[in-house]
């Protein structure tokens, strides 16, 4: 990320020094004149001409400034990011012991500060610095830059404000979950999802049957051509390409928490820890926001795609009241087939048999559906209406049964449950698989 700006505001700090001086001098000339003494006037009329001298020589100069600030636009939560500032001295003048301080939004807004002992007229200095992403996920400004030059005497300092801003935007780390049974290993590399074995053209012979106007002659079965003075040719399994759709709850009525510690912000993470398995394991994924109005990202594969999914969860944000029923009903007909539907759900807000008609339709159409609750109540309430919500709301061990019952793969977050684990099967955390 590189952004150049040159217009600059300045104003003047005063030193403790200063004071130290003021104070001498108001002392030197209160002697003087009470006790007659020029040696006490004279020093007074010193140190107050040599404070004035310093004020003036600093108002009068003005520095010009080119600074560029470089870094990567994009990083995940945790990450840590290197930051370039890259400060030219357009003036005539040498400097010396330039402070630099930078704002590091992406960390809390913690300001960064630095020195560069020396930069000559028309050359420029670079300062490094490394800062952690871990405030939370979002798009953050950098800036602005404020350079400090302090006079030699250290009694008064001209601060420049550099209006220097950039982007970075901090995506949802999702937990490498290669290892989970939460998808099946596609079998076409680079794109996959789930397979289904239909005729037609690949290596695995899967049988012969007779020959149809627009099938290559290289195809023919020529023993069963002869055998039964029929043309016949040969056909092969091939793989069919499915979809994996991850639904994510993001409405409000569903969100409980605060900070960067929410139930929202678990099933962002969720949602990032499934596309990361889907694109691991050579599949196609798509992922859907439940909220008002309702949004979504193209169907995809490989890392470029998962980047783009990572950034469109750094910028959701939970929006409007409703139920991801009436989103999951209209987004229906786009459901192939014997793909995979991730729900990545709240606890409090949903229609429980409503849900459950809709997973038993899905498996007609033979759609394998995972369902992800994440537990709102045990998160902080937002909102007084949530108290009520929390106790009417079917507990969580009814939901996870009737949902396993509807034939959906039920797994279950809290606040403080690591995704990989809350992701993994009954029969893996006892140490046998199911």
């Amino acid at each position: 990320m590189l952004k150049l700006q040159h217009q600059v505001q300045a104003y003047h700090k005063l030193l403790p020094r200063l004071y130290v001086w003021l104070f001498l001098a108001s002392v030197f000339f209160t002697v003087g004149f009470s006790l007659g003494s020029r040696r006490n006037l004279t020093l007074g009329i010193a140190l107050t001409s040599a404070i004035l001298l310093e004020w003036m020589r600093l108002h009068g100069s003005d520095q010009v400034f080119r600074i560029r600030r470089r870094h990567s636009p994009q990083a995940l939560e945790g990450d840590t990011v290197t930051v370039e500032l890259e400060i030219e001295n357009l003036s005539a003048r040498p400097l010396h012991l330039i402070g630099i301080t930078d704002r590091f939004a992406a960390g809390g807004g913690r300001r960064v500060r630095g020195v560069i002992r020396e930069l000559l007229p028309r050359c420029l200095a670079r300062f490094h610095f490394r800062q952690i992403c871990d405030f939370r996920r979002g798009l953050f400004v950098l800036g602005p830059v404020q350079l400090s030059l302090a006079d030699e005497v250290g009694l008064i300092e001209k601060v420049y404000s550099v209006p220097v801003f950039t982007d970075l935007l901090v995506c949802p780390k999702p937990v490498p979950a290669f290892s989970l049974k939460l998808l099946a290993e596609g079998t076409a590399k680079d794109i996959g999802s789930e397979v289904i074995a239909l005729r037609g053209r690949s290596e695995e012979f899967a049988g012969v049957r007779q020959y149809r106007e627009g099938d290559a002659w290289r195809t023919i079965h020529w023993p069963t051509t002869a055998r039964t003075s029929f043309l016949h040719v040969k056909e092969f399994d091939r793989n069919v390409v499915t979809q994996v759709t991850v639904f994510i709850d993001m409405f409000e009525t569903g969100h409980a928490g605060l900070g960067a510690m929410t139930s929202f912000e678990q099933r962002l993470r969720v949602a990032g820890t499934l596309a990361l398995t889907a694109v691991e394991k050579n599949h196609l994924v798509r992922l859907v926001g439940a909220q008002t109005p309702p949004v979504f990202t193209t169907l995809g594969g490989g890392t470029r795609h998962l980047q783009v999914l990572l950034q469109w969860l750094a910028l959701r944000a939970p929006r409007g009241r409703g139920c991801m029923n009436d989103v999951l009903l209209d987004q229906m007909p786009l459901i192939r087939r014997g793909s995979t539907l991730a729900l990545v759900l709240s606890s409090t807000n949903l229609v429980l048999a409503a849900l459950e008609q809709i997973i038993a339709v899905l498996r007609l159409k033979n759609v394998e559906t995972i369902a992800v609750v994440v537990e709102d109540r045990s998160y902080h309430k937002l909102r007084p209406d949530q108290t009520e919500l929390f106790a009417e709301t079917p507990g969580l061990e009814e939901i996870v049964t009737r949902l396993r019952l509807a034939g959906a793969r039920t797994y279950t977050l809290e606040r403080r449950t690591d995704v990989v684990e809350g992701l993994r099967d009954y029969g893996e955390r006892r140490g046998t698989f199911r």
